[in-house]
């Protein structure tokens, strides 16, 4: 399990760096990336199957000390926009696990980056060597992005574990609350609505 998610949190973190120049706003910085299982068919399973909590990607999962959790109201609103896209792709959502031909396998990831530049360089020659010099007035700013992981697993007792979609929805987490949740709603949807494959019969 934890292969699978460092796996897509090295894809969030390397499209985390190739934002386009020249963006007038936020969302415009937003991207989606979706892969699957090509020799998949999605029209076979009928049921899916969600878990009650979306557990965070840090350092911590990797040490193996205990799982962080998304906030309740942050993942239920990312649970329910998978909901409603599975169903409205003719899936049924069974509440047993063990039941569901799909199961799905949220997660997260945030990443802060600080960028520190100098406006100002200055120094001089002392009497002997060596030169004294620095940065006299260093700047910086910082951002932060973050990423929903999507994850959508064969669940066939019979075979082992293959994961047949998945998904980044990758952004920076700026503006209002209100904005990052409609730009993560509207991230969602449009990784449904670019795998059009996924489709029951």
């Amino acid at each position: 399990m934890i292969k699978k998610f460092l796996f897509f949190g090295f894809i969030a973190m390397m499209i985390a760096g190739c934002y386009p120049g020249g963006a007038e706003f936020v969302d415009e910085l937003d991207l989606v990336l979706t892969s699957h299982e090509e020799t998949y068919n999605f029209g076979t399973p009928s049921t899916f199957a969600l878990p009650d909590q979306i557990p965070k990607i840090t350092g911590s999962l990797v040490e193996g000390e205990p799982i962080e959790y998304l906030e309740a109201d942050q993942a239920n609103l990312i649970l329910a926009q998978i909901r409603t896209n599975m169903e409205d792709r003719g899936y049924e959502e069974v509440a047993d696990q063990a039941d569901a031909d799909l199961v799905i396998l949220p997660s997260t990831l945030s990443n802060t980056t600080v960028v520190v530049y100098c406006d100002y360089w200055g120094g001089y020659w002392g009497w002997y060597w060596p030169y004294y010099g620095g940065c006299y007035y260093p700047s910086g700013y910082a951002y932060t992005t973050g990423s929903v992981l999507i994850q959508i697993v064969d669940n066939d007792q019979t075979t082992p574990t293959v994961n047949v979609w998945g998904a980044v929805i990758n952004g920076l987490l700026q503006g209002s609350d209100a904005s990052i949740e409609a730009r993560v709603q509207k991230g969602i949807d449009q990784a449904f609505a670019q795998s059009t494959y996924l489709k029951t019969n």
